[in-house]
Formats: C-alpha cells, structure tokens, sequence
C-alpha cells in the first residue's frame, strides 16, 4: 500500500524544485538525461530512472526499491530459481503473480 503522505511530500518537493528550476517557465522539466537529471538537488539514479520513464518515455534504466531487493532475497526469489535462460517458474513462490511465468520454453 502506497503512504499518501509520503506521495504528496514527494510532490511538493518536486514542483518545488522546478520552481526554482525553472521560475520563468513554470512546472516544466527540460532535463531529459539521467547525467541532467542527476545534476538536480535530491535527485539520484532511482528517481531520474522513474522521471525519465514517466516523463519523457525513456528506459534508461531499472528502479528497484530497495524494500524490494531485500524481500525477493528472503524469498529466494532471484538467481537461484528466477534465472535469464531456464526459470524455474513451477519451484517460484511468486509465479501465480508473475505475468512471463511458464511462458519460457
């Protein structure tokens, strides 16, 4: 579940930021690059990631939560049973969840 709190704090410090940004343009994000994007105030490769998705349509990169890293190891959702050429989707927890389960030949 999604803190709303969290969400609109978020917000507000992202139009904040391009209102210094930008103050003659107005909410307007003309960075378009992760090495821009990384030039801002609090901005790291999670969040340029996320912008250049959501924004610009660019899939410079992958961002994991960090939450999400350490609960796919406790699962032993990874490596060992998620792998590139052959996963094992029938020993995965997870695959009545995972859209590409059982889709690998």
């Amino acid at each position: 579940m999604v803190d709303e709190k969290i969400v609109d704090k978020k917000i507000s410090e992202i139009i904040e930021l391009l209102r210094k940004e930008k103050p003659d343009v107005g909410i307007a994000l003309t960075r378009s690059t992760p090495l821009e994007l990384l030039t801002l105030q609090g901005v790291a490769r999670k969040t340029a990631n996320i912008v250049l998705s959501g924004a610009f349509g660019k899939l410079e990169g992958i961002a994991v939560d960090t939450h999400v890293k350490r609960l796919s190891f406790l699962i032993h959702h990874g490596r060992k049973v998620c792998t590139a050429r052959k996963p094992l989707c029938s020993d995965c927890i997870l695959n009545m969840l995972c859209p590409p389960a059982f889709t690998f030949g």
